[in-house]
């Protein structure tokens, strides 16, 4: 059997025939390459422990809760 992909690709209409079994292996590729982006990613933070984000949360402003937290802590 074949499939008629009818899609966009930056604003302009694509479309293109694939057969399916084809379509099949595309899409355990994808799978696999996802699943071991996220794998990769989660291993990463578990081999280097303590994970630490302030890189990326450094500028972010604190809500006015976080003066009450940190003073009931105390």
């Amino acid at each position: 059997m074949v499939a008629d992909i009818d899609t966009s690709l930056l604003g302009r209409d694509v479309s293109f025939t694939l057969a399916e079994p084809w379509l099949a292996y595309w899409l355990v590729v994808m799978r696999f390459a996802v699943g071991w982006w996220l794998l990769h990613a989660g291993m990463d933070k578990l081999f280097n422990w303590p994970f630490d984000a302030s890189w990326f949360v450094g500028g972010a402003a604190a809500p006015p809760e976080a003066e009450v937290y940190t003073a009931c802590r105390s």
